[in-house]
């Protein structure tokens, strides 16, 4: 069954050249284990097993240092001070944040319902089963208001994000829990930490909480945009599996984000002018199931 999540959305609609490789063709690069990326995975795994049913301060440090101890051992002499650098501030990052918790007491009334947790629905679109899969923050209550919230972690280098409100990243987790029948969860807390060493000399904040309402005529809205999106997706992969040329239906888009958001940046010229170019495809890139960590999910269906 064909699988799409809110990142393969996302690609398609930034740039179907980028969604060719990765998501059609299953190219994936190595693994970079330093960088922005990569970052704010780490620092997001920590928080997740601290906002979790037995979660606690050293177990998030724990799963961080162990995150790091990895990268150590399995990267080259080159990686090694990049390795070092990523580590000293995400350890900053967490440490800074229970102090901030600890001081602003902004988790005082704020109970787990649900930790993070794999969420998928069925539907049929065009004839087509399409399975829409997700893996969503946690779910807390705030024990004063009885407000249900989705909680979800983000680093980024500031806080003047202008099109925050705008990200549909939450409002897809929204969309999940109610098509599977929950209507407990209305609003996202964005739970920002900024990308920063809190120097002398760096000004706060370092940490803030950003609240953001969907209601349901929103998620109804979102949910017809979803679906014009994947509609337009198997469109798409019909017209490939024809035969026609990627040129033409998986054209670029090239902005001045590709140099440090795409792993696809070095061979994307190449596509248009070097006729070997799958030679270098083959020991650059290996194939796999861009899915394979939603392999095991289950869900409703209709």
């Amino acid at each position: 069954m064909l699988k799409v999540s809110n990142s393969e959305l996302q690609t398609f609609r930034d740039c179907r050249r980028k969604w060719w490789l990765s998501y059609y063709r299953g190219l994936q690069a190595p693994e970079k284990r330093t960088g922005a990326l990569a970052l704010g995975t780490n620092v997001h795994a920590s928080l997740a097993s601290y906002y979790s049913p037995n979660g606690s301060k050293g177990l998030a440090l724990g799963v961080l240092s162990s995150i790091y101890e990895e990268a150590r051992q399995s990267c080259s002499q080159l990686e090694i001070a990049d390795v070092e650098k990523d580590a000293k501030l995400a350890r900053i990052m967490v440490e800074g944040y229970f102090d901030w918790l600890e001081e602003s007491g902004i988790d005082a009334n704020l109970r787990i319902i649900e930790p993070e947790a794999e969420i998928e629905h069925t539907l049929t679109i065009n004839g087509t089963p399409v399975r829409i899969v997700g893996k969503r923050d946690v779910i807390g209550v705030n024990t004063d208001t009885g407000i249900n919230t989705l909680i979800d972690h983000k680093t980024c280098a500031s806080f003047n994000d202008p099109v925050l409100d705008l990200n549909e990243q939450s409002r897809m987790y929204l969309l999940l829990q109610r098509l599977n029948g929950s209507t407990v969860v209305q609003n996202c807390i964005w739970n920002l930490l900024r990308k920063v060493q809190r120097t002398a000399r760096a000004e706060p904040p370092f940490y803030k909480r950003e609240e953001i309402y969907v209601g349901e005529q929103e998620l109804r809205h979102f949910f017809e945009r979803i679906t014009g999106i994947i509609r337009d997706i198997l469109s798409v992969r019909e017209a490939l599996d024809r035969g026609e040329s990627h040129r033409s239906v998986c054209y670029p888009r090239p902005s001045r984000d590709c140099s440090w958001k795409c792993p696809y940046r070095i061979v994307c010229p190449m596509i248009d002018a070097d006729p070997h170019v799958e030679e270098f495809i083959q020991l650059t890139y290996k194939e796999i199931d861009p899915y394979v960590r939603y392999a095991d999910t289950k869900g409703s269906t209709e």
